[in-house]
């Protein structure tokens, strides 16, 4: 497998680990909210933090889109993939970063391409 995947690998990895750790933080607050006691101090931080991860959710799918592009080939074949409905660049380029099925032959592409369209 070549840089350009294991960078793809660990843009997605990353994306995928902030948005887990937002979600723990919104349940958190959530909880929070409910509890007999709780303190606005600890709300507010929790608030900020989840905030943080929203804008760095938004610059690693940027950063996603960027390194999808750097590659001229890939690039071309990730259009066409995107082209399947249901298909959305996360999903995408996480199964690419973690297959690394473009990188294989025509044949294997086909294969791919045929299993994707039938879900």
């Amino acid at each position: 497998m070549g840089s350009f995947f294991y960078q793809l690998r660990l843009l997605t990895r990353q994306h995928q680990n902030v948005v887990e750790l937002k979600t723990v933080l919104k349940n958190q607050l959530d909880a929070l909210g409910f509890a007999m006691h709780h303190s606005d101090e600890v709300m507010g931080q929790l608030r900020q933090t989840i905030a943080l991860f929203e804008t760095q959710s938004k610059e690693l799918i940027n950063a996603i889109k960027k390194h999808l592009k750097s590659d001229d080939t890939i690039s071309s074949r990730f259009a066409e993939l995107l082209k399947i409905k249901g298909l959305g660049i996360l999903t995408l380029a996480t199964v690419l970063a973690e297959t690394n099925v473009l990188n294989y032959s025509k044949t294997t592409n086909s294969w791919f391409l045929t299993r994707v369209m039938m879900l």
